[in-house]
């Protein structure tokens, strides 16, 4: 027995693509200004981190030997490790407009 998708199929599939197409667009983009708004974000931080090791180094090698010291490595990589934990979203979207044939 040969399957045929019937017309009425056709055009609510089509509908029903046209809107998962649109869908997927807005997941694109949001997922775009989110990557770029986390990605700005990390990189304020790493500048933080960054401003902070070079002021550890500056310090006397006493200092860098002391408690203070210490918690202060705690506490950069602490930061550091939060920075690396802001990844950027990927998606992999299905095709949905390329269907079996119909008939």
């Amino acid at each position: 027995m040969a399957f045929k998708v019937t017309a009425k199929q056709q055009k609510e599939l089509a509908v029903l693509i046209d809107l998962a197409s649109k869908a997927a667009e807005e997941l694109r983009t949001v997922t775009e200004d989110f990557n770029e708004a986390i990605g700005n974000v990390r990189e304020f931080v790493e500048g933080m981190v960054s401003d902070w090791r070079d002021t550890v180094s500056e310090r006397s090698e006493k200092w860098q030997e002391s408690d203070a010291a210490s918690e202060a490595e705690e506490f950069i990589d602490e930061w550091e490790r939060y920075a690396d934990a802001l990844e950027p979203i990927e998606h992999d979207m299905p095709e949905i407009s390329e269907t079996p044939a119909m008939d």
